[in-house]
């Protein structure tokens, strides 16, 4: 999904984000993953809790790819996970599994980093990832 969405705020603003790209319900197919093999650094039981955690709250598939959230939002989810799991190439794992590509995941992330929903949306991820 391309293009702009309106968000509603209190007492009647609104701004408008631009969204970019969205992974639905089947991110690998819609966004050509280069790597269909899940990495070794989100096979481990650490990860596999934290998986399930984020499956728990609708974020990731049973295949740890992202469901129903932006292209900004996966990179910063992505971050948050490396840094639990303490992975040194947080944007090669992620970017060459999730996709598009590891240098536009670590843009994605920063450009995150500065959209107004994602203080929500980390309060929501980071209880799951921290466990």
């Amino acid at each position: 999904m391309s293009g702009q969405r309106m968000i509603i705020m209190n007492a009647g603003s609104s701004y408008f984000e631009h969204v970019e790209n969205y992974y639905g319900s089947n991110a690998c197919e819609q966004h050509s993953c280069r790597n269909a093999e899940m990495p070794v650094e989100l096979k481990t039981e650490k990860a596999q809790k934290i998986k399930q955690n984020l499956m728990d709250i609708g974020v990731v598939t049973e295949d740890f790819m992202p469901l129903g959230i932006s292209t900004s939002e996966a990179a910063v989810l992505a971050n948050q996970i490396g840094i639990e799991l303490e992975i040194k190439n947080i944007w090669s794992v992620f970017g060459n599994y999730w996709g598009p590509n590891p240098n536009s995941m670590r843009v994605a992330c920063y450009r995150g980093m500065d959209q107004k929903k994602t203080a929500a949306f980390l309060d929501k991820v980071k209880p799951a990832i921290r466990g």
